[in-house]
């Protein structure tokens, strides 16, 4: 850009816009299955029951949300789906599972088995989703005046390292 310079370093506040959060999100679900865990493969691991998050996320999947994209009766392996709140109030409540990971953390089933016609099942999110707070986003947006509105990230899968957390 013509005439662009580079701005002063500072702390601001930062907004995701839906698209921008779902990435993040996105990278942050794989280590909430429990198949990540077992392989020590997820900094969410030996975190259950703890403060991970701020007090205003909550993040749920729900494979019987209608209006959801995974909306299915049942997972790969024929186990009913239902609401995970992976996240309540910034908590980690705990992880999904499958049958196989189910078993191995002596726990049932979340209804997360996902699998192609070839592979056997893994664990995956049916409709991951952060559960809407009490303010709208044009609130957010005045709230969060002189700060930073983030509607695009480029790279955010491959810049992201799973097991530790940094981008």
């Amino acid at each position: 850009m013509l005439g662009a310079t580079k701005p002063a370093t500072a702390r601001l506040p930062v907004l995701l816009d839906p698209v921008a959060a779902s990435s993040f999100l996105g990278v942050l679900s794989d280590g909430l299955s429990a198949e990540a865990v077992q392989k020590q493969r997820s900094l969410f691991g030996p975190l259950v029951g703890e403060q991970v998050a701020s007090d205003v996320l909550t993040v749920v999947d729900d494979g019987r949300l209608l209006d959801g994209p995974g909306a299915a009766p049942f997972d790969g392996e024929g186990v009913p789906t239902g609401r995970t709140e992976l996240l309540s109030s910034g908590v980690l409540n705990g992880f999904l599972h499958n049958t196989y990971t189910a078993r191995r953390g002596d726990t049932r089933s979340t209804g997360n088995a996902v699998r192609g016609y070839r592979s056997s099942p893994g664990v995956g999110t049916t409709n991951l989703f952060v559960q809407p707070g009490d303010r709208s986003f044009e609130q957010l947006l005045r709230q969060a005046e002189g700060g930073v509105l983030v509607q695009d990230v480029t790279g955010v899968h491959s810049g992201a390292n799973p097991i530790s957390g940094e981008f």
